[in-house]
């Protein structure tokens, strides 16, 4: 039979000689010979034929007339579409990094095993601030001698603001300090609670108990608080006496606010003699021990008086 193929790249209709059994590739190849099969296509009424597809199966009949395209390189939905320019393009907007998210359980492991000023592994003598951070002793003592503590850390100035911890060391086996490279996610940490054995690991909350410097887990001060007050030597546990150990910022400014003042200024009061008369005496004559018989001298709108300097206004 007879059919007429019009081609998209040519503005003549060529007339094939194809038997009903013949397929669409054969015609695609008879057509367009120096073409790729894969750069065309063939239509007839409306509907794309398959390669594999024969003629007579297609509806193709002696006279039809069939259309041979040429595929769009790219323009999508052939899959050739990629949405860049070229591959570098295309694998640069795929590619785009996104910000780095650390993860909260080796954020709260690394401040357990690590000084929060130098970076290395804690080891005692292990020191707190107010906000409960940790630090080794010896870097603390290093950076207010060379006078190199960071801004961020500029709150300490003295070794007087800090409180020495007593930590309890893990049983043999306890994890090392985690690094980039050695960190993997667990339980372990070189320090425990010495009344639960939780390790310190900041999955499990600590506080330290002020002035003693001992730590402990919030489940020891909750379940059995009659042990935590005697490793603590009877002191007081109440709330002003904990500080919280590597919590949030806020929890650490909260424990500032209410850690009670030991500063002498604020403690020592100015001594009177007066308020300290022995017994049997009374106000002025104990006075008069130190002033003698002098009269103190009256101050008046205009003169002030200068008694307590050792002069008489004649």
């Amino acid at each position: 039979m007879q059919c007429y193929a019009q081609c998209d790249w040519s503005r003549h209709t060529r007339s094939l000689q194809v038997q009903p059994s013949t397929t669409v590739r054969e015609v695609k190849n008879a057509v367009a010979q120096s073409l790729q099969e894969a750069q065309t296509w063939l239509e007839y009424q409306g509907r794309q034929l398959r390669d594999s597809t024969q003629l007579q199966d297609a509806g193709v009949a002696d006279g039809s007339r069939i259309h041979i395209h040429l595929r769009l390189q790219g323009g999508g939905g052939d899959g050739g579409s990629t949405g860049a320019e070229s591959r570098s393009c295309f694998l640069e907007m795929y590619s785009m990094r996104k910000a780095a998210k650390v993860n909260p359980i080796e954020e709260k492991l690394a401040r357990w095993t690590q000084c929060q000023l130098s970076g290395e592994p804690l080891q005692q003598p292990v020191v707190t601030d107010q906000l409960g951070y940790l630090f080794n002793k010896d870097a603390i003592i290093q950076a207010l001698l060379k006078k190199s503590m960071p801004k961020a850390l500029g709150h300490i100035t003295s070794l007087k603001q800090l409180i020495e911890l007593k930590l309890t060391p893990a049983p043999a086996g306890g994890a090392k300090a985690a690094t980039a490279t050695t960190f993997q996610p667990g339980n372990d940490a070189p320090f425990v609670c010495p009344i639960t054995e939780l390790p310190l690991n900041g999955r499990f909350r600590a506080v330290v108990l002020r002035p003693s410097g001992l730590v402990v887990s919030e489940r020891a001060l909750k379940e059995m608080p009659e042990l935590v007050r005697e490793r603590a030597g009877g002191q007081s546990l109440e709330a002003s006496a904990m500080l919280p150990l590597n919590g949030t910022t806020e929890e650490g400014i909260a424990a500032w606010k209410l850690e009670p003042s030991t500063g002498l200024g604020h403690a020592a009061k100015k001594y009177r003699a007066a308020q300290h008369i022995p017994d049997g005496a009374t106000k002025s004559v104990y006075s008069s021990i130190f002033i003698g018989d002098r009269q103190p001298v009256k101050e008046t709108y205009s003169c002030r008086a200068t008694s307590a300097r050792g002069m008489n206004i004649a």
